[in-house]
């Protein structure tokens, strides 16, 4: 009950707050950097007045906000703020701070983070968002899986045949593995770890990570929110997920990790299954 009281507070405060710097041109008003829906960002700004911190948290907002770092500055305090953006929209962090001694906010800045999809748009040091009509002509993804299933199929039904032709030496039909999430994921795990995946990378890992998760644990059309709190309380979702974070945000800062070994538990579904939820999840987004 206090989960969902505090929820709608601070949702209620967002939309106050976002209304209120709308329709007010006074108020300055500053655009943090975008970020993939559940990946942590952060950003460095200076604020006039007293110290700020952030309110009462709740796990149902829709944007996570902590701050890492504050120090004194001409007329007030440089924050380094860190903050995870869990649905789409226009979302201002400002509704999130107070003033440690009790003074009023009202002439705080909107700091506006804004995502319109599960893919961000224009960031710093965001995932750029893609139609998904752009990523099939750009990697073919879809197309592949789709030769290689007639493929196998086609190999499969000539090994058959040919088996009952030759009845006195029956041949031994040795059935061609389907690919895997894990064949996907790996050429993307590897280029990221390396620092070479390009934003349209990202975002494919991104889906396909999600969409993998959302099969395995049965989560079916759950929220993003809940989703997000799901993989960082499980112990083999939230490895990689940590380590995404890690590669997009501070690549040089990076331990090296053995990709291959990364990878068993992503053996156990197969490609096409996991592929048609990254594709659905994008296009509904």
């Amino acid at each position: 009950m206090r989960g969902d009281l505090g929820a709608c507070t601070v949702s209620a405060l967002l939309l106050i707050a976002t209304l209120c710097h709308a329709g007010e041109a006074t108020v300055d008003e500053r655009r943090a950097p975008s970020r993939a829906i559940g990946l942590e960002a952060t950003w460095e700004v200076e604020l006039d007045g007293s110290l700020l911190e952030v309110v009462g948290y709740s796990s149902r907002a829709p944007v996570e906000l902590r701050i890492e770092d504050a120090t004194p500055a001409d007329g007030g305090y440089r924050y380094r703020l860190a903050y995870t953006v869990l649905e789409p929209g226009r979302h201002n962090l400002a509704a999130l701070l107070e003033c440690r001694d009790g003074s009023p906010t009202d002439d705080l800045p909107a700091l506006v983070v804004e995502v319109d999809s599960l893919l961000p748009g224009d960031g710093i040091i965001g995932v750029q968002s893609v139609r998904i009509g752009e990523e099939v002509r750009i990697g073919g993804y879809t197309r592949m899986m789709v030769l290689l299933a007639i493929g196998w199929l086609v190999g499969l039904a000539l090994l058959i045949l040919l088996g009952r032709r030759r009845v006195p030496k029956p041949a031994v039909v040795v059935e061609a593995s389907q690919p895997t999430v894990a064949d996907l994921l790996q050429p993307l795990v590897l280029r990221a770890a390396e620092g070479s995946l390009d934003r349209n990378g990202q975002a494919r890992l991104e889906r396909l990570f999600i969409a993998f998760w959302r099969e395995k644990l049965g989560l079916g059309d759950a929220s993003m929110a809940r989703v997000m709190d799901r993989l960082r309380e499980h112990e083999v979702a939230g490895e990689l997920m940590k380590h995404l974070t890690e590669w997009f945000h501070h690549p040089s800062q990076s331990p090296a990790i053995e990709v291959p070994a990364l990878m068993e538990p992503y053996r156990e579904i197969a490609a096409l299954q996991v592929e048609g939820r990254a594709t659905a999840e994008a296009e509904n987004h």
